[in-house]
């Protein structure tokens, strides 16, 4: 099972009663091909404002091949799945790497200097007025030392996804920060749903999102990440061209 919302009170009633608000999830099933096709006859003939409750995948073959169009579906419903890139060199992809000095060069922030820049740096993060664009797996460490501060705010982070990090699927998720380690930063989707595990080296950017849970209904807990253009550099030998502007100066009058 993935992450998928969160059932606020009075969202729904369970068998005895009461309220049961609590993490609601996506899963993968198993089912037969005659329940899937009146499932999805009915779910197509619901009005086009209700959104849709499954997806429906391929046939079971009893093979390998299923776990992988299992895992492929879970992505479809959340990106992020236990394990990415935990089995990977500590080192950012190129692709990565090519992300963050984009990012930097826009609103990049850098974790450095005193305790008391570290936390201006922190209330620029939680307004969504910067964003920290990691450099250095020493930077973790001085995060660390900002999870008091920043539990309380919705960020969003921007990681590339998937087993091995060269599939290139994107993803901003929100939620909130749970804790910092060596190898990486726990997630918490939402806010409200077990913290998922980050590596350093998959990470592009961490920003505040302060209005991500302003609207009505349980907002999405990711949307794709669009990865940002970087402007490529002159050629070689290429003088930049510069605007000189002239202006005439009267000479002084002879004071006789």
């Amino acid at each position: 099972m993935v992450p998928h919302g969160y059932r606020e009170v009075g969202d729904y009633v369970s068998w005895s009663g009461g309220d049961t608000p609590g993490p609601s999830f996506s899963a993968v099933v198993a089912a037969p091909a005659h329940l899937v096709a009146k499932l999805e006859k009915e779910q197509a003939a619901q009005p086009s404002h209700h959104p849709p409750r499954f997806t429906a995948g391929g046939p079971v073959t009893g093979g390998a091949g299923d776990l992988e169009a299992a895992g492929e579906l879970l992505r479809r419903a959340f990106p992020l799945l236990p394990g990415d890139g935990d089995d990977e060199m500590p080192v950012p992809a190129a692709a990565v790497a090519e992300q963050r000095r984009a990012r930097h060069g826009a609103r990049g922030l850098r974790l450095v200097g005193e305790e008391e820049r570290l936390y201006r740096v922190a209330d620029s993060l939680s307004s969504g007025h910067g964003c920290w664009v990691p450099d250095e797996p020493g930077e973790l460490k001085l995060l660390e030392k900002l999870v008091s501060w920043l539990s309380w705010s919705t960020l969003r982070i921007d990681v590339l996804c998937g087993p091995t990090g060269r599939a290139g699927q994107w993803a901003s998720v929100f939620g909130t920060l749970d804790s910092v380690t060596e190898p990486g930063i726990g997630f918490s989707p939402g806010g409200r749903h077990r913290a998922l595990h980050i590596p350093w080296h998959r990470i592009v950017a961490l920003s505040g999102a302060p209005n991500w849970d302003r609207g009505h209904g349980t907002p999405a807990f990711w949307q794709p990440y669009e990865p940002i253009t970087v402007p490529s550099p002159p050629p070689a030998g290429t003088a930049k061209a510069r605007i000189v502007s002239l202006s005439t100066v009267p000479e002084p009058k002879d004071a006789g």
